[in-house]
């Protein structure tokens, strides 16, 4: 016997999935950093798995079926008082199941730490539903599922002989799965009790899944809306003063706000960054000096054309104890080129051995040449095309506040 979904059941659910998990954080809240941070992951997950494909299926009088990204939140897992984002996307038909992502912030970026199939719905079975699951200020994603298994033919009543197993998957933040599996009967949900006798209680149901390997999403074009309707509200939490010039998804938005909030830089007035400018060697050494603490000289300052008072005098000089730079003279005001950024950091993290770079303008005899291939094989940057490096170009303070997050985190 298949369980139907009711229309009232189905509108309550559907009306669940509209909204955030109770208890669930609001954008506003977030600092610009996170929330930037996780308005990339949506703008990513959105491009990557929205309802693209879309087909219908007729159930107990309503329409709903749908495949790819279907659910988005913010919710406190742990109880950290930080928040976690959360995805959940249909992958049928290929796996026929629900694929779950949580994000957390680590070193001032986004760090998927779960991806994991929790399988709503599989062959046989009748239903399965996706909860959010609360303990004290804990939060976990629970997948249930009851599949009926065929176990022999009871050929005096001509009928088949049918088993119920319950599937039950408990999914941590940091990607680890409890599962439970139980044989019983349609009303002895013993591994479900068990859970709620230890304290666990249902926060929202996400999803509802039902009839032998169908996914039932209760479909409404609303929902993937609603998805980009938090990525959008993230994005403006992301890009509010004091930066105007620095876009929720520019590349360098998190690095930004990476580097102004560990003091590394901060804004050329009160509401720009002015990510276009050039970043001049004076700069780019600063913002390296500060990214290692700010220490005092050990040595005076061997410059000719570094005055004391300057706001980069201690930086020079630090560069020169670190064999950063040499000479008498330092040239702050010179532009820093994308050889000589990479050139600084490669520097700094002890030359190690890069390998060969593959760019036909950069020879293997160049002085930056290891310095360039390191970078890239660290992911700090790229080329600028498919066979070019392109050494020689000045870079902007977006670009270097970006060489310098990437080489830190």
């Amino acid at each position: 016997m298949k369980r139907c979904i009711s229309g009232t059941l189905a509108a309550g659910l559907l009306s669940g999935m509209l909204s955030l998990p109770a208890g669930a954080v609001s954008p506003s809240t977030l600092d610009p950093q996170t929330a930037g941070a996780y308005s990339n992951v949506l703008r990513q997950q959105i491009q990557t798995y929205s309802l693209a494909q879309e087909e219908k299926l007729e159930y107990s009088g309503i329409s709903y079926f749908g495949e790819g990204l279907i659910y988005a939140g913010l919710t406190d897992f742990n109880g950290d008082q930080r928040p976690e984002l959360v995805t959940l996307r249909v992958e049928y038909p290929v796996s026929g199941s629900v694929t779950a992502e949580i994000w957390t912030m680590s070193g001032g970026k986004a760090v998927r730490t779960a991806n994991c199939e929790l399988g709503i719905a599989c062959r046989g079975a009748e239903y399965g539903y996706l909860y959010l699951m609360e303990r004290g200020n804990e939060t976990r994603l629970c997948s249930y599922i009851s599949a009926n298994v065929a176990t022999g033919i009871d050929e005096a009543a001509n009928e088949v002989l049918i088993t119920t197993y319950q599937h039950i998957a408990l999914l941590n933040m940091d990607g680890t799965v409890q599962r439970y599996s139980d044989s019983s009967d349609q009303t002895d949900h013993s591994q479900w009790k068990a859970w709620q006798a230890s304290g666990w209680k249902q926060k929202e149901t996400l999803v509802v899944g039902s009839d032998y390997g169908y996914i039932i999403i209760l479909y409404n074009p609303a929902t993937v809306a609603t998805v980009k309707q938090l990525q959008t509200a993230l994005a403006a939490q992301a890009n509010k003063a004091p930066f105007v010039d620095v876009s929720a998804d520019a590349y360098y938005n998190v690095p930004v706000r990476w580097a102004v909030e560990k003091k590394i830089t901060s804004g050329t007035s009160a509401t720009t960054f002015s990510p276009d400018t050039t970043c001049s060697t004076a700069q780019i050494l600063t913002f390296l000096w500060r990214a290692n603490g700010s220490p005092e000289p050990a040595i005076s300052n061997p410059f000719t054309d570094v005055p004391g008072d300057a706001y980069y005098t201690k930086a020079a000089v630090w560069a020169y104890e670190k064999g950063l730079v040499s000479g008498s003279r330092f040239g702050g005001d010179t532009p820093c080129t994308r050889a000589s950024a990479v050139t600084y950091l490669w520097k700094l993290a002890g030359r190690p051995a890069g390998g060969s770079a593959s760019f036909t303008d950069v020879s293997g005899q160049a002085p930056y040449a290891q310095a360039v291939a390191w970078a890239v094989k660290e992911g700090i940057t790229s080329g600028t095309s498919a066979t070019t490096f392109s050494p020689d170009l000045i870079c902007s303070r977006g670009q270097i506040v970006t060489f310098l997050y990437r080489s830190a985190t």
